[in-house]
């Protein structure tokens, strides 16, 4: 195998063997011996490797050519010891790209406006539920009866609605089972709170949690449909958003 870096080494597959068995966190020494070459080899593989096009490293150190290095490189190797293999059987691609191309690795796969429609798609569906719960609190609000209904569960989690009947000189309880809506996470939730202010106004609560009968309105009903089915935008108050995108 030629260990110049002025050409390519001939032999890829070895240099494979090389970079699996330094991924899995053995010594130059140890990958000299193991795969019968000299450290200066070994030194100039991970070099040769770490220099040439990113986009290179990534087609030679396919999972299909890594597999194959294993089963017939280092599976027979009587200097692999049980423990090596394990780790060497689980050596990918995305492992060796992390271990010597890192900074260039993760640009591939950190991408700030993919991971922030992502937030977006969350925001809208916890959104979503809460306006479909809060629409059903506005219905009970509103009814025009004598019954007077009142909400019990968490509007996070899911609410029910309870109330108390006049018959004749009796009081009647009746209940409303919780809603199916599904539930939001607190930390979601807090993230649409702040989405919610940045695009609307400023609400007359300082967490979703504090909602009842009395602070709801239509217009906060429209204004998580908007969210829903519009289109969300960076916010500078939303933890999400500021530690995707800073």
């Amino acid at each position: 195998m030629t260990n110049t870096l002025s050409e390519p080494p001939t032999d890829l597959e070895r240099c494979l063997a090389i970079l699996v068995l330094r991924s899995a966190d053995r010594t130059q020494d140890e990958v000299a011996s193991i795969v019968r070459r000299s450290k200066g080899t070994v030194v100039n593989v991970e070099r040769w490797f770490t220099d040439m096009p990113y986009s290179q490293a990534a087609k030679l150190c396919d999972d299909t050519a890594i597999k194959r290095v294993i089963s017939v490189d280092l599976v027979p190797n009587e200097q692999v010891d049980k423990e090596l293999l394990e780790k060497v059987l689980q050596i990918t691609r995305d492992d060796l790209l992390r271990h010597y191309r890192g900074a260039e690795y993760l640009k591939t796969v950190y991408d700030p406006a993919r991971l922030l429609e992502e937030h977006f798609h969350h925001v809208a569906q916890a959104a979503r539920v809460l306006g479909d719960r809060i629409q059903r609190m506005l219905w009970y609000k509103e009814k025009r009866y004598e019954e007077k209904y009142e909400p019990y569960g968490n509007i996070l989690t899911g609410m029910g609605f309870s109330m108390m009947s006049k018959t004749g000189a009796l009081m009647v309880g009746f209940e409303e089972p919780k809603d199916n809506f599904g539930e939001v996470d607190p930390l979601l939730a807090e993230c649409l709170f702040r989405h919610y202010e940045d695009k609307f106004c400023k609400l007359p609560f300082t967490d979703w949690e504090q909602i009842t009968m009395a602070n709801i309105n239509h217009k906060l009903v429209d204004n998580l449909k908007l969210l829903t089915y519009g289109r969300l935008d960076y916010c500078p108050t939303c933890r999400i958003c500021k530690q995707i995108a800073g």
